[in-house]
């Protein structure tokens, strides 16, 4: 129950108890002012009946004595008229027992009104003659007390509504800027807009809207000062050094936006084939600055993008409208002391950037073994939509994938006994995919939901043990309530964490909101295929993911990588492990000194 609330129920409350009293206390004055009315009444018709009557008794006329009790008695206020003689015998009674009008019966009662008697002697000249009792009639006097009451009734309930009125609206206006104060919080915790507080509060309240401001201009600070780093980590991250070109995460970045545009384009690929002989001649800091000069004469040529992939190799993106013919363009005349070869390569709208990568390298290394300073290649070619469908279409009506463990090496105390899983297809061929190769293909035919279920079905017969086992899911999925069920029941019988890729993460605006029933389960978080793009770096705070398991490209630049040293620095400060791809055969100790948590082994 809200606090105003509270306050307008215990305000009422105290309300119709302070006028129920009220009502009470005005009842019985008034029963009582009634009670002292009658008994004053009584005897005074007593005494002055007596002295009427004295006459006649003294010519002793009981007739007429007689007339004057019946002339008092009929007035209809007296209960009881007793004349008694000198032996205390009675003379004359007259009684009654009508009620003047209707009264409740239990307001009789409950508030009674005692009928109250009083007496006057009797006397003929100078001797008496006996005694006069009078007992007064309480109806009249309970009728006025039911009046009263019922007066008093509406007045009470009429001033309770009042007031009762009264007690909301002042409690609502005391509160209303605590209610401003608890929103301008909400929306300032989720960024929405700057905290502003109210100028009028109440006394009590003003320490806390001071402190609010206060806490406010910190948290701010903090943000503002979280922001500039990561801006400088962004930006250091996504540039080369030498060159000042964008660097090989910035590419991979723009190759996931063309992928989620579905737009084809055109790539470059560029490789210094001297820079070893122009190193040994000119040094460290005559090669930079040749590098430096090479960088500028390409960020001129007009409608490319260049990124410098590592020392020796540089890329372009171009839509497919400004493609080079067979003849080698004029730009590929580099300035002294450069030479190199470069390849063309038309890419459709459905290649990954993995593949994009793999089949470049491989085409710089053929131009290079056929001594060719210029080779435009065909379009890359994918598997046919219609073959993926009947691969995927079989899986999800025979779901009878195999799980292959790929090991997680713990480098760290942070980190837990885990596996990747891999998805074996049933083809006769025995093909390996992976969750995400399979995913990839499903959401671009349609089949993301039934093969999200067919791959969890058969997640769950994995054995009960101590493994940690990372699901790789779609986004979709997390927005699916059958999907959500299957994954928290499978999180009751195995430890799981749920992956999603980073461009995937990054394309859903309310993924806390998504994540945080399933973490509350127990079912953990993570990023995978992480290339540190602008997107992530500045939704890291907001998600606190568990772990990130870096795309092949940020594990490709070595222990010795100044990016991974910057990644490992800022995954420590906010707590989040980090996971690298790397070979059977690869040296476990370096990566030991580069503070990440963990190395993932392919299977055997």
């Amino acid at each position: 129950m809200s606090l105003t609330r509270r306050l307008q129920i215990s305000l009422a409350l105290l309300l119709m108890l302070a006028l129920a009293a009220n009502l009470w206390l005005q009842v019985q004055r008034t029963r009582d002012f009634l009670a002292l009315q009658l008994q004053s009444h009584a005897q005074d018709t007593a005494t002055s009946l007596a002295l009427s009557m004295a006459p006649a008794l003294a010519a002793h006329d009981n007739v007429t004595a007689e007339r004057m009790i019946d002339a008092v008695f009929d007035r209809g206020y007296y209960r009881q008229i007793l004349w008694l003689d000198v032996n205390e015998q009675p003379v004359i009674k007259r009684e009654s027992t009508v009620a003047p009008a209707q009264i409740p019966a239990w307001f009789s009662r409950a508030l009674p009104i005692q009928a109250p008697q009083a007496g006057a002697l009797l006397s003929g000249g100078w001797s008496q003659q006996g005694k006069l009792m009078i007992e007064s009639h309480t109806g009249y006097a309970q009728l006025a007390l039911w009046r009263s009451f019922v007066d008093l009734l509406f007045g009470s309930a009429i001033a309770l509504i009042a007031l009762g009125i009264l007690v909301v609206y002042t409690v609502q206006r005391s509160l209303a800027p605590l209610h401003r104060m608890a929103d301008a919080a909400h929306q300032f915790v989720s960024r929405r807009a700057p905290m502003q507080l109210p100028s009028a509060v109440v006394h009590e309240l003003q320490p806390l809207a001071l402190a609010l401001g206060q806490m406010s201009e910190q948290v701010a600070a903090q943000f503002n000062a979280q922001a500039g780093q990561l801006q400088t980590l962004q930006t250091q991250l996504q540039h080369d050094s030498v060159s000042h070109l964008p660097n090989r995460l910035a590419l991979l970045d723009a190759l996931s936006e063309l992928e989620h545009a579905h737009q084809a384009s055109v790539v470059i690929g560029l490789r210094l084939s001297n820079l070893g002989n122009v190193n040994a001649e000119r040094g460290y800091a005559g090669t930079n600055a040749a590098l430096l000069t090479l960088a500028e004469h390409l960020a001129a040529v007009a409608n490319l993008r260049w990124f410098r992939l590592s020392g020796s190799e540089f890329l372009a993106l171009t839509d497919s409208s400004n493609a080079f013919g067979t003849n080698a363009p004029g730009w590929l005349n580099l300035p002294a002391p450069w030479q190199a070869v470069a390849v063309q390569l038309t890419i459709s709208a459905d290649v990954q950037p993995g593949a994009v990568l793999a089949r470049l390298d491989g085409a710089l290394n053929e131009a290079s073994q056929r001594q060719l300073s210029w080779w435009p290649l065909a379009a890359a070619e994918t598997l046919p939509a219609e073959a993926w469908r009947q691969r995927l279409n079989a899986a999800i009506e025979t779901p009878v994938f195999q799980f292959l463990p790929a090991t997680i090496e713990s480098l760290s105390a942070r980190s837990q006994p885990a596996v990747e899983w891999l998805a074996r297809l049933p083809q006769p061929n025995a093909e390996t995919l992976t969750a995400g190769q399979l995913l990839a293909q499903a959401r671009r035919l349609g089949l993301e939901n039934a093969l999200e279920g067919a791959l969890l079905t058969s997640l769950a017969k994995l054995p009960r043990d101590h493994r940690h086992w990372h699901v790789n899911i779609s986004a979709r999925a997390l927005t699916e309530p059958g999907l959500r069920q299957q994954l928290s029941s499978l999180a009751r019988q195995q430890k799981i964490s749920l992956e999603l890729s980073e461009s995937e993460a990054l394309a859903i605006t309310d993924l806390s909101t998504l994540l945080r029933p399933l973490r509350s389960e127990g079912i953990g978080f993570g990023l995978d295929q992480v290339s540190l793009s602008a997107g992530l770096l500045t939704a890291l705070p907001r998600w606190r993911p568990d772990y990130l398991k870096l795309g092949l490209g940020l594990a490709g630049a070595g222990p010795d990588s100044a990016l991974l040293s910057s990644l490992t620095r800022l995954a420590q400060a906010l707590d989040i492990a980090v996971l690298v791809p790397v070979a059977r055969d690869d040296n476990a100790a370096a990566w030991q000194s580069t503070g990440v948590d963990g190395l993932m082994r392919p299977p055997a």
